[in-house]
């Protein structure tokens, strides 16, 4: 969530654009972060109750067939029943769709301030309290009365950073996903389609020298907007730093990947106390630290995590590349 606004900022700087700089430090003000969460908790707990997207109840992705659980004892036994059901084995579509939410509305929510304070810069207007409160009289026009947002500028950046924007027409993501829509049979093999490529194109895109090759970077290129084009260089070079730090630590033993495929090397590791997808404090290993916090993008953390192949116990062959997240 935080990594977004520090690439703008890394925009703003290597360009000497001062709107991008501004705008970033805007989206992540820590007192309007508090009100945020405050908020974006308030729709979560809203949508995991109705069944039902707030934000963007409009997309695609949308889970179809939750009950509201304030109706649950609505109709006869059997209807009760049945939507007690549903309710009990749904849960956890629940709990996903309204985690969803959740950063959906913290990512809307930031980027809509920026905008404004950013258009109210533009307008002339430096005056702290006028900024103030051209923001409050603005942020109510962010949304519509059923609580959908209507910025969709800011709406576009949330579904990016929640991995839910669309795939883009005669893409290979694309056509997978058409795929999986008419045959649902292909579903068994590759239930998720959407959010896989999107991590994957996030990644790409912030990966040094294959970035070169992601269309974003390419329509970016030949934009001819300055903005756009600092932005996908700061996108690559963001990642570079983290490419880089996370080769040092890997190769220094300091966080652990997957490890070794052979498992007897596996066990030999595990015997001596080391630990996958951890980090290394001393002699000992946070275990699955480094996963967790990895598998949420939004902590700024690299998109790529090092594994170490070791050829024998406490000795490092080589820091390879993992699978992108």
């Amino acid at each position: 969530m935080m990594q977004r606004p520090v690439e703008y900022w890394w925009a703003g700087a290597r360009s000497a654009d001062k709107r991008l700089r501004d705008m970033a430090v805007d989206m992540v003000d820590p007192v309007a972060l508090w009100h945020d969460v405050q908020d974006a908790m308030g729709a979560a707990v809203t949508a995991f109750r109705t069944g039902g997207n707030v934000l963007d109840p409009s997309s695609p992705d949308r889970l179809s067939g939750l009950v509201d659980l304030g109706t649950i004892s609505a109709g006869n036994g059997k209807v009760a029943w049945g939507n007690a059901m549903q309710a009990l084995f749904r849960a956890p579509s629940r709990m996903l769709m309204s985690a969803d939410e959740f950063f959906k509305q913290m990512n809307y929510r930031m980027n809509a301030r920026g905008q404004i304070l950013r258009q109210a810069r533009e307008q002339g207007i430096t005056d702290v309290a006028q900024l103030q409160q051209r923001l409050k009289d603005q942020t109510k026009w962010q949304f519509a009365p059923d609580g959908a947002a209507a910025n969709p500028w800011a709406l576009d950046y949330a579904r990016v950073s929640t991995f839910t924007n669309d795939l883009g027409a005669g893409t290979i993501g694309q056509s997978i996903q058409d795929m999986a829509t008419k045959h649902p049979m292909f579903r068994i093999i590759m239930p998720f389609v959407k959010t896989p490529v999107n991590i994957f194109r996030f990644a790409a895109e912030r990966t040094p020298v294959i970035n070169m090759a992601t269309q974003e970077w390419k329509a970016a290129m030949k934009s001819g907007d300055p903005q756009r084009v600092a932005l996908a260089k700061a996108k690559a070079e963001f990642g570079a730093l983290f490419w880089a730090a996370g080769g040092i630590l890997a190769w220094n033993k300091v966080i652990t990947g997957g490890g070794p495929s052979d498992p007897d090397l596996r066990r030999q590791l595990q015997a001596a106390g080391w630990q996958p997808y951890s980090i290394r404090v001393g002699d000992r290993y946070a275990s699955s630290v480094l996963r967790n916090l990895v598998m949420n993008s939004g902590l700024a953390l690299p998109n790529s995590v090092f594994t170490t192949q070791p050829s024998k116990v406490g000795k490092p062959q080589a820091a390879v590349w993992s699978a992108p997240t």
